[in-house]
């Protein structure tokens, strides 16, 4: 399961039913989560899973095998660009 595989790595994941999506909505907002896995009706026909940018709202559809390697890529990049010495708060 995706889930297991994205915490084996040191990602933090949680699944959401449709039914406490507007909550989830929230309270990943109140969190801060910085990217969100859509599991739809294209993942079960095709393996197609949509990748969601928390703050540009952005989503890009891949393979669900594609999802980890993604994920991780994100992650550094935004890493590195808190560290970087330009970042300001």
């Amino acid at each position: 399961m995706l889930t297991e595989e994205l915490r084996t790595v040191g990602i933090v994941s949680s699944l959401s039913r449709v039914g406490a999506f507007p909550y989830r909505l929230a309270l990943e907002d109140e969190m801060g989560t910085p990217y969100r896995i859509i599991v739809d009706e294209k993942t079960l026909e095709a393996g197609i899973l949509a990748l969601q940018d928390r703050d540009t709202a952005a989503m890009e559809d891949m393979a669900g095998r594609d999802v980890l390697q993604s994920l991780q890529r994100m992650l550094s990049a935004a890493r590195l660009s808190i560290h970087s010495p330009t970042f300001s708060r």
